[in-house]
Formats: C-alpha cells, structure tokens, sequence
C-alpha cells in the first residue's frame, strides 16, 4: 500500500524542484498587468447588427446572446446573478 503522507510530500517536493521561487512569482499577472488588458481593443460581436468590431472592454461584462444555452449551475447561483441571464434560454 502506498503511503498517501509520503506521496504528497513527494510530488510537492517535485514541484518545487522544477519551480523555482522567482518564476513562480513572474509568471503572477499583477493587478495594473490586468487592468492594462481592459485597453487592448478585443473582437467583439454585435448581435444586432450581425457584425463583428474591436473596442476596449473596460470592466464590461460579457454578453450572452438570446437563446443560448446556459448551464442549469448558473440559475442555481441565486436571484440576483439569473436577474443577468436572458429570459428565452
């Protein structure tokens, strides 16, 4: 039988091996490294006009189209988050 202590301390050593301190933290996104990414314009589809554009998403939120199928965990989510979601789904 496998000693399950020994194993994880085994793979953590691994990790750790192969991962060393400072690459670790560069490969974290800073908040203004992510914050800076809102101003990259970015595809984006308008369903109304059934046409593609770029624009800068600048904190939005992501729209869902009509119609979509959307997982039954997001209406489990509560009151205020199915408020979001579209009616016809």
């Amino acid at each position: 039988m496998i000693d399950e202590q020994r194993l994880r301390r085994a793979r953590r050593n691994f990790v750790r091996i192969r991962q060393t301190r400072s690459e670790r933290e560069d490969a974290r996104l800073t908040h203004r490294e992510v914050r800076a990414a809102e101003f990259i314009p970015k595809r984006h589809y308008n369903w109304a006009q059934s046409v593609g554009k770029r624009r800068m998403n600048l904190g939005r939120r992501r729209s869902i189209p009509d119609g979509a199928h959307i997982h039954e965990s997001a209406f489990q989510r509560g009151d205020e988050y199915s408020k979001r979601l579209p009616t016809n789904t």
